[in-house]
């Protein structure tokens, strides 16, 4: 329901701040994934220097699921933000050929 809120209010906006609002909601998730992907990378990179008990390894293996495992809904909202941009960007082209 929030979903369809703000697609509401995207709508209603001028292309171009739709498309700014777009890149700075892509900036923000970039950034999420790759603070994700280092924190496992360091994870591992720890508990493969360190002769760890089993236990430790287990305890490791859970939390790089854990970490792993939120990339996907910001992969697919980073998707759907692309797709957003692309929609944004195509609209003020076609409201230039117009305007010319």
């Amino acid at each position: 329901m929030a979903d369809e809120m703000f697609l509401d209010s995207l709508s209603d906006m001028d292309p171009y701040d739709r498309e700014e609002r777009c890149r700075k909601t892509i900036r923000t998730l970039l950034k999420a994934i790759v603070m994700r992907v280092a924190a496992g990378v360091l994870l591992a990179v720890a508990v493969i220097r360190a002769d760890a008990a089993p236990i430790a390894l287990c305890l490791t293996g859970f939390a790089l699921l854990l970490i792993l495992s939120g990339l996907i809904p910001l992969a697919r909202e980073w998707k759907k933000q692309r797709i957003l941009l692309n929609e944004c960007i195509a609209q003020q082209e076609e409201t230039e050929k117009k305007n010319q």
